[in-house]
């Protein structure tokens, strides 16, 4: 699980895209809406208060979301439950519960399917001149991931989530919304709630279950270095068995800080099915072990003689991964799969500089 980093320039060029783009085409249904509500007083003073609250809602940081999540639970509970359900109740008892023609309400102006699509396609309410003054090729899902430049999936580190768009095609990952949109419609569009990840992560296993910055960790908030480390286990005794290691005779655990794991870690663990799905991908593991075993001291002390190389450091980070063999060019954490888990094990077999 790793953090989404943006540096400040990045960040402050997201919210200004971002809210332009609010601005534009989310504000102008909400006070539609608003504007037409006659029957529903409570309704009314929700929109109200989303109304004037949708600078936060549009590019609020996670936190921000959070307490505002909180505070509508607060003011309005009646229609914090009849979006959200009741916690602890099945959810058939909740599907009683629930009104969803107030979700779908929502949803049409927190527009999300809009967002998703080019935004020359989409009619203007206005401000047009001045969204393409800031913006001439459109902001939207492509855009938002383009510029956040994730390569890897945040939440599992196992799947590329790459993003191509020619004449002739397109892809881009999903994005997971780390409160649910259907419960939380409106935070179905803010910037801050909107995950570049892997289908499997977010489809397969997270999907509309409920996460809050308080039970699992936020990849714009949380990584899990500095909360713990993965660690090999191939002996009874604590001692590496070598020949085992030859083997591939080994499986992982996390161990948690002083052993023990923050809540909100093992959550994630769990949803996203950490610990079974690395078992799956231990070639990458069983490659490092055996290029370090090959690549001894004496080996590389004799490549560094070759003119194709700067030295022995070079090599080193060519074998762990962090180097482009044809390039030369240092790979960023943000490019590598299963960094984390290749760093730990590194690491732990004293492999980061060549050494067993």
């Amino acid at each position: 699980m790793k953090r989404i980093t943006l540096s400040e320039i990045q960040e402050d060029n997201l919210k200004k895209r971002h809210l332009i783009y609010f601005e534009t085409y989310i504000y102008p249904l909400l006070v539609d809406i608003y504007t037409k509500e006659k029957d529903n007083q409570e309704f009314k003073n929700f929109l109200s208060y989303l109304k004037s609250h949708y600078k936060l809602i549009a590019i609020g940081s996670p936190n921000d979301l959070h307490r505002f999540r909180d505070k509508i639970k607060i003011k309005f509970p009646e229609i914090f439950i009849k979006l959200f359900g009741i916690e602890g109740l099945s959810e058939k008892e909740n599907s009683e519960i629930i009104d969803k023609d107030l979700r779908n309400k929502l949803l049409k102006v927190f527009n999300y399917d809009g967002f998703c699509k080019n935004i020359n396609k989409i009619d203007l309410y206005r401000n047009r001149s001045r969204l393409d003054r800031h913006n001439k090729s459109g902001w939207n899902a492509y855009a938002l991931i383009d510029e956040i430049g994730m390569k890897v999936c945040p939440y599992c580190e196992i799947n590329y989530i790459l993003l191509y768009k020619d004449e002739n095609g397109k892809t881009r990952p999903t994005l997971d919304h780390f409160y649910d949109k259907a419960k939380h419609p409106y935070f179905a569009v803010s910037l801050f709630n909107l995950i570049p990840s892997c289908y499997t992560c977010n489809s397969s296993f997270k999907g509309s279950r409920d996460f809050s910055i308080e039970t699992h960790l936020h990849p714009y908030l949380d990584d899990i270095e500095g909360k713990g480390k993965f660690t090999l286990v191939n002996s009874d005794n604590g001692k590496f068995d070598i020949a085992k290691l030859l083997t591939c005779e080994y499986s992982f655990e996390f161990k948690g800080v002083g052993d023990v794991i923050d809540k909100r870690v093992e959550n994630s663990l769990t949803i996203f099915h950490i610990r079974e799905l690395y078992k799956e991908v231990k070639t990458h593991i069983d490659e490092l072990i055996n290029q370090h075993f090959i690549y001894n001291e004496k080996y590389i002390e004799q490549l560094a003689g070759l003119s194709i190389f700067s030295g022995e450091e070079e090599i080193r980070m060519i074998l762990t991964g962090k180097v482009n063999i044809h390039t030369g060019k240092s790979i960023v954490s943000d490019e590598r799969i299963l960094s984390k888990l290749m760093k730990d094990v590194e690491n732990e077999l004293g492999l980061t500089y060549g050494k067993m």
